[in-house]
């Protein structure tokens, strides 16, 4: 009989412990990193070319796993679903260059401050959960468009490019294709 209650007790000790342990899957962009941006069509990570900390513009990589390729999420200001999203090499955010309301403009890390050209907003595209593997390791993702709140375009791979070291820019958002990515949790 004690030894039934004992071993009921340790199952329990044990079952929660494993409740508080594992990981929650967050809804939307609730995740604030790190994580990786892997766009879809090319299978390729959005990445700081050679880790540099200088304001360059941003290009696809074959996903390494790299802090290069590695992205945080801060809550920025004036409501929901609204980020800067950061390198964890170089600390800068993802930026839309000289703050353009045009297409095809760069994407470039850039010290992160309070303009609207470096925030952000997820939309995500489906309900589906997509898994992918980098260095070996399978992989939980959503998929999302990520708009700039200042221009109101989607951050997209140049002329769709699937090669590494295509730029990335700012373009109308779209049907699913060169400006859908995979937000690759961690």
């Amino acid at each position: 009989m004690l030894r039934k209650r004992l071993f009921r007790t340790a199952l329990a000790v044990v079952v929660l412990g494993a409740a508080v342990v594992l990981p929650q899957t967050p809804a939307f962009a609730e995740v604030y990193g790190p994580y990786y941006l892997q766009e879809m069509l090319s299978g390729r990570c959005i990445a700081d070319p050679n880790a540099s900390t200088g304001n360059v513009t941003m290009i696809i990589w074959n996903c390494s796993g790299g802090g290069e390729q590695r992205w945080w999420n801060d809550d920025a200001p004036g409501g929901t679903n609204r980020y800067w999203i950061k390198n964890q090499t170089s600390g800068k955010c993802l930026t839309v260059q000289n703050a353009s309301m045009s297409d095809n403009v760069p994407i470039i890390q850039y010290a992160c401050n309070s303009g609207a050209n470096e925030i952000w907003r997820y939309n995500r595209f489906d309900d589906l959960t997509y898994f992918v593997t980098i260095n070996g390791v399978l992989l939980s993702a959503y998929r999302y468009q990520i708009q700039n709140v200042n221009s109101g375009l989607c951050i997209t791979v140049k002329n769709a490019s699937m090669a590494n070291g295509s730029t990335l820019l700012q373009y109308t958002c779209n049907s699913p294709g060169s400006n859908t990515f995979l937000e690759v949790f961690i």
